[in-house]
């Protein structure tokens, strides 16, 4: 990904400079002062304007391509492979016509359009920008003159640093702008944090998720053998609706592998057969007038007639084996193989292979699941664990659901010391590639290198220029890679925890040896050493470097905001990759794959790189607070950036569910611990030249005290809520649907799903109400059995017999209610319509609809007592019928919701003695179904900000989902899509269907005709053109024989 390679580029120009210098042990004060960078605005400048110039080269490049290159630069508006709901909006055409489009797109379309990680990590960008802008205004004022009259004698930028300062009384300023900045970024964080908990809440129970198969599935390690049965699994979990057994699929895995290799190597060997025909036909234009040879597989061949015997495609069997014919030898190993996996994926779906620990457990409702998730399920220690919630099958980690606790708390143990011992002594392979730059020093050591002296002097400018950065950006690189491979190594059972630990690790990496080892200049070892002989000395070695090194840090982030920026847009490497790619790929699956893969980010590794560079920010800001104005122009011109491609070129593949950014929002607490102890520090070191800097010592104390006792009280109040939804949500949502869906229609019934389904009202689903006892009667929160009512036929859906629901709803309506209850639901039902209708029709209309609306339902009703039926008037059906087409049902749920979250009066056209009946349902519904829809809160910005509790709350981001896709229910499931969705990919893996190249000599299709006996074989959609090159219709993906039918099912 091109924002990968430029923070990599960045990071290697960081730290090469310290990699070339000798790693030092020293424990001199001043070591490290060759890091103060550039300290006159000249200096400054000399590295900005390169800089700039070689930004603007790649961003008119990026204006030049963007239109040309679609495929790169905005894929997400047209490619097929996207629903429609996931396509963003094409921009108009010219070079700059497109940012109005660009600007006009708010931040929000990410949420409704992509995902809720993407969205927060935009978010994430901005927040860092906005701290850093607040940052200026709050200590530029303060700080800029205390600093630039301090007295000191520094020049240049050091002016307005600490460093200028030489009475201690001025350190009270710095004092009062900590406390007012730290304090700013303390509060961010809490109110971010909050923030991320209701989007967070409001995202997961929308109607798009809530009706998702993971959910409500809830994966448990380390089963006792006891409890691998679905009869004694349902004895300790409520409300189940499906088990999915995990079998022990190694050896299925590996027969499937071979499966798929064989079948593709065919494939690879069918169009290698065709394309050198193909290549002679164009070339000679008429057949080989003699025999291609005797084998008998090969008489009669249409490919024989164009080339030899000897130019068939052939392969080794291993590694230096026999060499065969590849389509012959693939044709007789693909049935053994086919036939093999057919029957252990029968054998694993009937429960006859081994079990290994690991269960998934299907629950009828959110609700329910959340429960399960946060129970204890077995007293055993580290028995029946609940690992995780609302993971899709695709991002399992099927290799280590069997893992024992004991094995994955052990290997867990390793994998953080092998971290730790990785971040301590990572100056050692830094410092070797380091020492490639420096070949004099080299060659006078080891004289057995003295013949890298006598190279040519392009070549050796390059070993010592472009090696080092080379090497070690490959280095850098390699660090989260290894890291994620750690994590899976201790036992993650799902990609969300994989990047979630890596994060951790990568971050604490960063702080290390990206920053605090680049500080002192010398290698962590080597400061170990010395706080470990003096633990005392750390606020004395951070505050004796941090101010040295902050000129560094200006330059760093003019590198990051304008290099790094640039390169994003550009994307070199996947213009690069699309383009060579596309020419080494040889089948028409290559190429169809290589082209439906969008760019993704790998969050573990994303959040680090620019979580590092907020806490530089929030270190030196009150040291040098010239700094924040350049990170807030470098993480601007980032957040622009990674907005662009949000919109038009990523793709999510790993969901957290948002965790990554509230993981992300709590390190930022590192720069906020970093500021307070290196000041301290300072401050402390200044109390040898007298007691003046006491006052500001204490002070400085007392926040650090404060700050963490504080953001020990944050994480223990809002930590539970980051990571699963309060049950007093989930059970207002369940109840506001099933009233909503009562009150509306008078019938309830629920989906395959567990969701709750709505009539419509045409076909007179009206009539006959009362008749409909057991639909109509609410959920027992002790798991009755619900039975749908019958369906009028001309309803179109249909729902199983039974349906187990944990409501929380307690009241269960006896016979003798459905009289009143019939004609309370019909009431309410007329009222509704009429409220609707009224705020919808002509003005000059509404008195006449509005009589007769209430004259209707006041003389047209009859009881159920005389005819156990119920009759609206013609004209109440049609308007009602209007509504209905216009309000869907899962936005008349989403209403109802609101009204369980903010009081709401309803007022009922019709009164009399259908008042009296009200009481009768009160425990059902004890609040309006029909709430008047108050238009969002509004306010200023700081008010806004500083008012969580009404601009951030659950109801208030609910209603911004509502109005998008969100509020629809994915589409039912196939009930096999359904009953294999938590299978090992292994057991449900089908044959793969090959995809031949059509061609002109008739080669295709004989071929066809042998390998259509063993497996699928079409030649549909590719072909090749009049110079001998595959082609491919990619402009009808769906269309495409490798086209994955499931692929847009969300589960």
């Amino acid at each position: 990904m091109n924002s990968t390679s430029a923070t990599v580029t960045a990071t290697t120009s960081f730290s090469s400079t310290s990699a070339s210098a000798p790693t030092t042990t020293s424990t001199d004060p001043v070591v490290g002062t060759h890091r103060a960078g550039p300290s006159s605005v000249w200096a400054l400048g000399s590295t900005l304007l390169p800089m700039l110039l070689f930004a603007s080269a790649l961003v008119f490049a990026f204006l030049l391509l963007r239109a040309r290159q679609k495929r790169i630069y905005a894929p997400r508006t047209f490619l097929p492979i996207l629903r429609e709901d996931e396509k963003t909006p094409p921009t108009t055409d010219g070079m700059f016509a497109w940012v109005k489009d660009f600007m006009q797109i708010p931040d929000d379309f990410v949420l409704n359009h992509q995902s809720l990680d993407q969205y927060l990590f935009l978010r994430f960008l901005k927040m860092i920008t906005i701290m850093s802008a607040v940052g200026c205004l709050i200590t530029w004022p303060l700080l800029f003159p205390i600093n630039a009259t301090g007295g000191g004698g520094q020049t240049g930028l050091n002016m307005v640093s600490i460093s200028n300062i030489k009475s201690p009384n001025r350190f009270y300023g710095h004092a009062i702008a900590a406390w007012l900045f730290l304090g700013f970024v303390m509060l961010m964080i809490t109110r971010e944090t909050i923030y991320f908990i209701n989007l967070r809440q409001a995202f997961l129970m929308t109607p798009r998720n809530a009706s998702r198969i993971s959910s409500r599935t809830v994966l448990f390690t380390d089963v006792p053998d006891e409890y691998l049965n679905e009869r004694s699994l349902r004895t300790i979990c409520s409300s189940v609706r499906r088990i999915w057994l995990a079998t022990d699929c190694y050896k299925l895995a590996k027969v499937v592998e071979e499966r798929e290799d064989a079948a593709l190597k065919l494939e690879t060997a069918e169009i290698k057969l065709s394309r050198k025909a193909n290549k002679e036909r164009l070339r000679h234009k008429t057949p080989l007038s003699h025999s291609a040879g005797h084998d008998p597989e090969i008489i009669g061949s249409c490919a024989a007639k164009w080339i030899k015997h000897s130019q068939r495609p052939t392969h080794r069997l291993r590694f230096l084996g026999k060499k065969v014919d590849s389509i012959n030898w693939t044709r007789a190993a693909l049935p053994g193989l086919i036939e093999a996996v057919k029957n252990a994926q029968f054998a694993h779906r009937n429960g006859e292979k081994k079990y290994i620990g690991a269960v998934f457990v299907e629950f009828e409702t959110q609700r329910a699941a959340q429960v399960a998730f946060q129970l204890t399920a077995h007293e055993l220690p580290l028995k029946m664990q609940a690992r995780c919630i609302g993971i899709p099958p695709s991002q399992i980690v099927w290799e280590n659901l069997g893992m024992k606790a004991w094995q994955r708390m052990t290997k867990g143990v390793w994998a953080t010391v092998f971290v730790a011992a990785m971040i301590i002594f990572w100056s050692f392979p830094v410092a070797l590639v380091g020492a490639l730059s420096n070949i004099d020093y080299l060659t006078n050591k080891l004289p057995w290198l003295g013949f890298i002296n006598r190279m040519p002097e392009l070549v050796l400018g390059a070993i010592k220029g472009l090696l080092p950065s080379t090497s070690l950006a490959l280095l850098v690189m390699f660090v989260p890679v290894l890291l994620r491979q750690l994590a899976i190594m201790a036992g993650a059972v799902s990609q969300q925890e994989v990047e979630l630990t890596t994060q951790s690790w990568f971050f604490a990496f960063q702080i290390i040896q990206v920053f605090l080892v680049t500080t002192f200049s010398s290698g962590a070892s080597a400061v170990a050493t010395q706080i470990i002989q003096d633990p005392t000395s750390a606020p004395k070695l951070l505050a004796q470097n941090l101010p040295k090194a902050s000129n560094f840090y200006i330059s760093y982030f003019i590198l990051f905001g304008l290099a790094s920026s640039s390169k994003m847009l550009l994307n070199f490497m996947g213009l690069l990759q699309y383009g060579v790619g596309g020419i080494l790929k040889k089948t028409p699956r290559q190429q169809y794959e290589h082209h439906i893969n969008l760019s993704h980010l790998k969050w573990g590794s994303e959040y680090p790189k620019w979580t590092l560079l907020a806490v530089i920010a929030i270190a030196y800001s009150c040291i040098a607070p010239l700094v924040l104005g350049f990170a807030t122009i470098g993480l601007g011109l980032i957040y622009l950036a990674s907005r662009y491609n949000s919109i038009y070129t990523l793709a999510t593949t790993i969901d957290t569910k948002g965790q990554a950014y509230g993981r992300a929002m709590q390190q930022l607490t590192a720069g906020v611990y970093l500021a307070e102890i290196c000041l301290i520090g300072l401050f402390a070191i200044k109390t040898g030249e007298g007691v003046a800097s006491i006052g500001p010592l204490l002070l400085m104390v007392i926040l650090l005290i404060t700050t963490a006792l504080f953001h020990a009280v944050m994480r223990r109040a809002l930590d539970p809520l980051t990571r699963t939804l309060p049950s007093s949500l989930l059970t207002r949502a369940e109840e506001a649907r099933y009233s909503s869906a009562v009150l509306e229609e008078g019938v309830i019934g629920y989906s395959y799903e567990g969701e709750i389904r709505y009539h419509s009202s045409t076909g007179g689903s009206l009539r006959q109400i009362s008749e409909r006892k057991q639909s109509i009667r609410p959920p027992s929160s002790h798991g009755d059995s619900i039975r749908p009512a019958p369906r009028d036929q001309d309803v179109g859906y249909s729902v199983p017999d039974t349906v187990e629901n944990d409501s929380v709803i307690a009241r269960v309506l006896n016979e003798e209610e459905e009289t009143e209850r019939a004609q309370y639901i019909a009431n309410s039902i007329i009222a509704r319509s009429n409220s609707e209708r009224l705020a919808t029709v002509e003005p000059r209309t509404r008195t006449r609809n509005s009589e007769k609306q209430q004259s209707s339902s006041e003389n047209t009703m009859r009881t159920a007592e005389e005819g156990r039926s119920l009759e609206i008037s013609e004209e109440d059906k049609r308007d009602f019928e209007i509504r209905e087409m216009r309000i869907s049902a899962a936005a008349r749920a989403s209403a109802a919701e609101d009204a369980w979250l903010r009081p709401t009066v309803t007022r009922h056209h019709n009164q009399g003695h259908h008042n009296n009946n009200r009481d009768t349902f009160r425990s059902v519904w004890s609040h309006s179904p029909v709430p008047s829809i108050a238009p969002p809160p509004t306010g200023s910005f700081l008010n806004t900000f500083f008012r969580p509790n009404k601009f951030a709350t659950y109801a208030h981001l609910k209603r911004k989902l509502d109005e998008g896709v969100f509020a629809q229910p994915v589409p039912v499931y196939a009930p096999e899509v359904a009953r294999t969705a938590y299978f090992h990919p292994a057991i449900s893996r089908q044959t793969p269907i090959l995809w031949f190249v059509r061609d002109q000599m008739g080669i295709s299709e004989q071929e066809m005709r042998h390998s259509a006996r063993i497996l699928k074989v079409s030649d549909q959609g590719a072909w090749f053109d009049e110079k001998g090159r595959i082609r491919w219709d990619d402009g009808d993906l769906r269309g495409c024989v490798v086209w994955e039918r499931g692929r847009d099912v969300l589960i």
